[in-house]
């Protein structure tokens, strides 16, 4: 038998994707808390959702399965020491019973972490890859993820993202296939009214782990499909909500867009990222740049740089049919939001459409110079030789690096 084109992308989450699906909550944690006289552990943000008048209910929600709840807030992207503060406060008491996460990228990452590290013993940083000797076991307290914004995909991938930022700063993950969420509720109205800066960013890093998963080598037929729904998805809506006014309900784009961010943390799990992921650790590790304007502001330049050397090399014809095919999907989605303009059929025109629609909403989206968040020369010397850029279809050399970053700076 021919194994090559066996597709293992291990188990997926349940998945409720509707508005109204947190209504959902109770039923899950009732039906996935462990056996135990512990708490249910509820981590959000740094307060979106108590303003909103979103978080009473999910407590209550949570109370109603018998189990005391412990609630932990994380402001911006989360640390090991976060992680090592709550799991010392909770261990006063029983062992939690389950954690639910409900919150942006970082919060789901915070509350992925916690479940993970209050199996383990011993500092969160010994776990983390590249900067401790400990290999995770894969014992995981189930957790339940509700996003509120659609970035990382987080609710769908096995890793979550710790640092500290500063010279000595790092961004690693804490990664095993076990930490993926038991459920996640993908409920639109929980992201209705974020401001547009926020969903600019946040769409930016999912569109970008999109099409970064996507151009890998590492991506089976079926993910793929799967990601250019995702693209598609995105491309129609990320518009609409990040500056508007748009022909389409607010609700109905959201609902598309928080299926892309599932999707790209599906990609994410399960292939490759590309150039603009290979800037954003070692970025964000040295000064205080959101993730998601660090992809929204380097997306358009790297995939422009990427296809000129592809371009120009002939050889991976596959990432260039891709980079193609996300063209036109760029187009057809451009048409039916009633811009006339679409991608042609050429697949070299399809490219140059993607790159330049790209640049188009980067400018739209009035993403901050690079340079408001710290980034200067200085910076950009410390961080370029960490700059990943193995696993982008185009090995792109370092001038052509510091020429990306220099130009958002």
């Amino acid at each position: 038998m021919d194994r090559s084109g066996l597709t293992d992308l291990g188990y997926l989450p349940r998945l409720a994707h509707a508005p109204g699906a947190r209504s959902l909550l109770r039923e899950w944690a009732d039906e996935w808390k462990t056996a135990g006289s512990g708490p249910v552990v509820a981590v959000t943000g740094s307060g979106s959702l108590r303003r909103r008048g979103f978080e009473a209910p999910m407590l209550d929600a949570l109370r109603g399965t018998g189990a005391p709840v412990e609630a932990f807030s994380v402001a911006g992207e989360p640390s090991d020491e976060w992680v090592d503060a709550t799991r010392g406060a909770l261990r006063a008491g029983p062992r939690p019973v389950l954690v639910v996460a409900a919150g942006g990228g970082s919060v789901l990452d915070a509350g992925k972490a916690l479940a993970a590290m209050l199996m383990e013993e011993g500092p969160t940083m010994e776990w983390l890859e590249g900067v401790g000797h400990q290999r995770p076991s894969g014992r995981c307290l189930p957790w339940i993820a509700l996003p509120t914004t659609a970035g990382t995909g987080s609710e769908a991938t096995h890793n979550a993202v710790l640092g500290r930022v500063g010279e000595a700063g790092f961004k690693r993950s804490l990664r095993h296939p076990a930490f993926k969420a038991r459920g996640v509720l993908l409920d639109a109205e929980l992201a209705v009214g974020c401001p547009p800066e926020t969903t600019a960013a946040c769409g930016m890093d999912a569109l970008t782990q999109l099409l970064e998963s996507y151009l890998s080598p590492l991506s089976p037929p079926l993910l793929d499909r799967w990601l250019e729904w995702g693209i598609e998805l995105a491309a129609r809506s990320l518009p609409a909500v990040a500056w508007g006014p748009s022909a389409r309900p607010e609700l109905d784009c959201r609902h598309d867009l928080a299926m892309a961010a599932f999707l790209s943390g599906v990609g994410l799990a399960h292939s490759n990222l590309g150039t603009v992921h290979g800037f954003a650790g070692p970025l964000g590790a040295r000064v205080p740049v959101p993730h998601g304007v660090v992809c929204g502001t380097l997306l358009a330049p790297c995939l422009r740089e990427t296809v000129a050397w592809l371009e120009a090399d002939g050889s991976d014809r596959t990432a260039l049919g891709k980079l193609a095919r996300a063209g036109w999907i760029f187009g057809r989605a451009a048409k039916g939001g009633g811009d006339r303009s679409a991608a042609p059929e050429a697949d070299g025109e399809s490219r140059r459409f993607l790159v330049e629609t790209l640049a188009a909403w980067t400018e739209r989206m009035r993403f901050p110079p690079l340079r408001e968040y710290g980034v200067d020369e200085a910076v950009a010397d410390a961080v370029l030789p960490s700059v990943s850029n193995r696993k982008n279809p185009a090995a792109l050399p370092p001038e052509t690096l510091r020429k990306i970053l220099v130009e958002r700076m």
